[in-house]
């Protein structure tokens, strides 16, 4: 398998790369300064491939690990979204998030890119919808909650919020729209 022959570091590498310039600024000799020749069989869009799964696999663990062990539903919630925008706002190179970034970038003209970015936005949304499961089941939340709609503003106003923190450094006002985003669960 093509991710067994570059090493996790390299990977990491990668993915930072394409996270720092964009999948358009990295060139094959970028590439070939991280993986040497080993890794000159992989197209550009292999390996980005491998560093964009590598990415996703970190944050959902992360996003699951951080949830799971919160004890309040909203504020977990809440947590989770000033945790992303601190990232992005501490951030010196503001890289954002490399998923947001890579859908501006590549879509609508790479089809099979655009999957794996919806394949992306359902599953943080899944996550999100048991999440708020777990919010109705202990009385958090509202039995008549709509859980499809609630993930999916959840996951816009999470995306939205990786964007804006990456040009707009201003906590009051980022924070300002995490609380009023957490209205949705009132």
């Amino acid at each position: 398998m093509i991710k067994e022959q570059i090493h996790l570091h390299d990977l990491d590498k990668i993915m930072n790369l394409f996270w720092e310039k964009g999948y358009k600024s990295v060139s094959r000799e970028d590439l070939a300064e991280i993986i040497g020749d080993e890794g000159s069989h992989h197209t550009k869009k292999t390996l980005f491939k491998l560093a964009f799964q590598h990415y996703l696999k970190i944050n959902y663990n992360f996003i699951q690990t951080f949830l799971d062990n919160q004890r309040s539903v909203k504020e977990g919630l809440s947590q989770l979204m000033i945790l992303g925008a601190e990232e992005a706002i501490s951030d010196p190179k503001s890289k954002g998030c490399l998923v947001v970034n890579s859908i501006v970038e590549m879509t609508p003209a790479d089809d099979e890119m655009m999957m794996q970015f919806l394949e992306n936005k359902i599953f943080v949304e899944n996550i999100f919808k048991e999440y708020l499961k777990r919010g109705i089941e202990n009385g958090e939340l509202r039995k008549d909650l709509d859980l499809t709609s609630v993930a999916a503003c959840l996951y816009n106003n999470y995306s939205g919020l990786k964007i804006i923190a990456k040009v707009q450094k201003d906590r009051k006002a980022i924070y300002e729209m995490i609380r009023t985003s957490m209205k949705v669960l009132d």
